[in-house]
């Protein structure tokens, strides 16, 4: 059963795409020089959504960096990324290289 909804809309009208607790779900926009990718995961241990946002390399354009981590419905502490601790950070789920998240 779904756990995460999401819509994209773009030239050809709008798609919707459906995630578990298990896959996450990844979004992502892409320009001539790079793109954003918005990772959603669920953390088991907390029962809490997890998000990600992050800009990444496109076809060898653009840079990689974390831009906003935390959790779904809950209020930003608006601390840049930059500022987070490396166990904020490490607390993020593991993804393989398809950008899904790897069960623990």
């Amino acid at each position: 059963m779904a756990h995460f909804y999401g819509t994209v809309r773009g030239g050809r009208g709008e798609s919707t795409k459906c995630g578990t607790k298990s896959s996450g779900m990844i979004a992502t926009a892409a320009g001539w020089g790079g793109c954003v990718r918005v990772y959603v995961t669920h953390d088991a241990e907390t029962g809490t959504d997890r998000f990600e946002v992050r800009q990444d390399r496109w076809k060898g354009e653009g840079v990689s960096e974390i831009l906003a981590v935390g959790t779904v419905g809950q209020p930003s502490n608006s601390t840049p990324v930059k500022d987070a601790s490396q166990s904020e950070l490490d607390s993020l789920p593991p993804l393989d290289s398809n950008h899904r998240v790897i069960p623990s």
